[in-house]
């Protein structure tokens, strides 16, 4: 897709765009005007009745604990998309030693993890921008248009300083 000449143009220089959420990602490509997506993947999500995972031990006619295992799935699946996320960084590695920056649009509980796992494949400190929410389903103009706003405020900062 051709970037619209009121967004960064990058030009100079490729940068990386990672939008992510807590079952998939989605990673494009920026580089003379143009954005690509170049992956993406999604969990397989699981359905669960009202009682999944609870439990009650109970005896003489009184209940002495219950609770509920989810939780337990809910790390789970945040170890199997972090993992996932990890093996696509891996994947991408030639194309990210090549990018001068890395945007990343993540949810904000998720970001440090995320942040880590790019600095573990690639072995160095990438400048990496972040944007904590969800823009998973955002059409990629929108996150264009985030970045311009950050790069703005920066070029405003400088000048003040």
């Amino acid at each position: 897709m051709q970037i619209s000449k009121n967004f960064p143009q990058f030009n100079l220089n490729q940068s990386l765009i990672i939008v992510a959420s807590k079952h998939a990602a989605v990673f494009y490509q920026a580089q003379q005007g143009a954005l690509n997506k170049i992956h993406d993947f999604e969990l397989k999500s699981q359905k669960y009745s009202d009682k999944e995972g609870f439990f009650q031990n109970s005896g003489k006619g009184q209940v002495f604990r219950t609770g509920s295992v989810l939780n337990d799935e809910h790390t789970r699946i945040k170890a199997e998309f972090l993992q996932k996320f990890e093996k696509q960084i891996n994947n991408l590695k030639k194309n990210l030693k090549q990018s001068q920056h890395i945007f990343l649009f993540a949810p904000d509980y998720l970001m440090t993890s995320l942040e880590e796992k790019i600095h573990r494949v690639l072995q160095k400190k990438p400048n990496v921008s972040t944007f904590p929410g969800n823009f998973l389903k955002h059409h990629p103009n929108k996150l264009l248009k985030k970045i311009n706003q950050q790069m703005d405020q920066k070029i405003k900062k400088a000048r003040q300083s």
